[in-house]
């Protein structure tokens, strides 16, 4: 078998700077443990988590600098460069081919004290998706007649910081309004980026590849549809997997909302307005922010949406005085209002040479009004009698058709009224052979693979969600995939085709 090796590395020298192989202090005694990609197989598992890549350092006088507390942060032999947030990276090489696995954020050091101890840092290292789910959605406008893949694009390109590289299929579905629903001081980017996931039914994870790794791949539902050649088989040579057939994985009652939009006729709708009864003072050359919250006119107490939003006018939009109900100031105050799809930053800068008052202010702009949410529902009588009810919900937050809904239910249920035994994952150790080096190198979220197994009967095709790797003394490499079934290749997802009774067309 052609030689395997594994490396692990930090840019010390900041992002760009180069990266310096930390193999040296590597401790073999403690595996290196890789995860990510989705770690769900279910309906509604969609959306990768957080991917991690943990491992233990040497921190005694006999690592590379031969000092002692090397990796402690607060020590004075610090190594240079060594701190939380460098990004790290793990590369395993196989027949004159180099795998990027892993790339990531230094989230923690965890240094074991004791000069008796074991003297080791234990770390941990986050993908992209940790940012993605810690960083908020800030202010990101209204998208409106956007893909799936458009909206991801807006919200990644909102993003601090980018993964190494992007990869989307084109969606096939426009959705007349997206992010509105954001509030933009509480929801992550992650929760914006499911709801646009989920509203198309595709999938979204953190990949390797054999140039940087770290990529950020959206696959359409079209994309394992039209999957059809299997890129590895494990064939009774895993070391672990998971089987089952439970009644509790049936689902005869499908439940899939869709959530139209009431939109204002004009843009003339105030949807922020400052309470004129707490007078805002600024003084000379003074400037403030205020975050708006944009709220149903109707009842002040519901966030809403807003679309074509009006740049703020003076004395139509805002006033500036010396006191109540005075507007003698209002053309030395600077209003910039940077409007979000659900709420503004709204900076005010006094220019006058006294204290001044912001005596009113508004946004006005059309209203989006997400508040009637519709359910349609698919049920077979036949599997509830046999055994018992069990209800799939599925939500589609962008998607407004009420036929859309009627089709997806249909489809699910086709798919899990019946009982069905699920192979939840696999594991194997990859160094028995070539092919299985490979197919543990190779395969990544989203690639179809064969699994057949002569006990339990099964032989069948699944798509891989998630994997994990252990690397064990740095030779050794233990190999293990999340499998979703294949099951969602019911032309029904395609443009211009029928469900399964052929009574609803989706016009897609």
């Amino acid at each position: 078998m052609a030689a395997f090796t594994s490396s692990l590395s930090a840019e010390l020298a900041g992002v760009g700077g180069g990266w310096t192989a930390l193999d040296a202090d590597v401790l073999g005694s403690v595996p290196i443990s890789i995860s990510y990609g989705i770690q769900g197989n279910g309906p509604n598992d969609r959306i990768a988590s957080t991917g991690t890549l943990t491992f233990a350092l040497n921190n005694s006088t006999t690592s590379a600098g031969a000092l002692l507390g090397y990796y402690s942060p607060d020590n004075a032999n610090l190594r240079s460069g060594w701190a939380v947030g460098i990004r790290v990276r793990m590369t395993f090489t196989f027949s004159a081919t180099t795998y990027y696995k892993f790339i990531g954020t230094l989230e923690t050091i965890e240094p074991i004290p004791g000069t008796r101890g074991p003297r080791s840092v234990l770390c941990t290292v986050v993908d992209w998706m940790d940012d993605a789910a810690k960083q908020k959605t800030n202010n990101i406008a209204t998208q409106t007649s956007k893909r799936a893949d458009e909206i991801i694009s807006a919200v990644v390109a909102n993003m601090t910081r980018q993964p190494i590289s992007t990869s989307y299929s084109a969606a096939q579905l426009e959705y007349p309004y997206a992010l509105d629903t954001a509030e933009d001081e509480a929801t992550s980017a992650m929760t914006e980026l499911a709801k646009a996931v989920n509203s198309d039914l595709g999938f979204l994870y953190v990949i390797g590849d054999t140039s940087a790794g770290g990529k950020l791949v959206y696959h359409d539902r079209r994309v394992r549809q039209a999957a059809t050649t299997s890129l590895a088989t494990l064939s009774n040579t895993m070391a672990g997997m998971t089987v089952s057939r439970s009644r509790s994985r049936i689902y005869n009652r499908v439940k899939v909302s869709v959530n139209p939009r009431r939109v204002d006729a004009d843009a003339t709708t105030v949807l922020y307005q400052y309470d004129a009864a707490q007078l805002l003072a600024l003084g000379p050359s003074e400037s403030i922010t205020i975050y708006g919250q944009y709220r149903d006119p109707d009842q002040r107490a519901q966030r809403v949406g807003g679309v074509d939003l009006v740049t703020p006018a003076a004395t139509t939009d805002y006033t500036f005085g010396t006191g109540p109900g005075d507007t003698s100031l209002t053309a030395s105050l600077t209003v910039t209002a940077t409007t979000g799809g659900n709420s503004a930053i709204i900076e005010l800068t006094n220019g006058a040479a006294v204290t001044g008052f912001v005596t009113f202010l508004q946004i006005r702009g059309r209203g989006l009004y997400d508040y009637d949410a519709v359910t349609l529902q698919a049920t077979d009588a036949t599997s509830k009698t046999a055994y018992g009810e069990f209800v799939l919900s599925v939500d589609m937050p962008h998607e407004t058709r009420q036929h859309v809904a009627s089709s997806v239910a249909d489809v699910f249920l086709a798919d899990y009224k019946d009982p069905r035994t699920y192979i939840d994952g696999v594991s194997f150790w990859a160094n028995y052979s070539d092919a299985l080096m490979t197919a543990a190198l190779a395969r990544e979220p989203g690639d179809l693979v064969t699994i057949t197994e002569t006990v339990t009967g099964l032989s069948t095709t699944y798509f891989i969600n998630g994997v994990s790797y252990e690397v064990i003394g740095g030779k050794q490499l233990r190999a293990a995939w999340v499998l979703a079934p294949d099951l969602e290749t019911a032309t029904v997802f395609i443009l211009d085709t029928s469900t399964l009774n052929g009574a609803h067309v989706l016009g897609w």
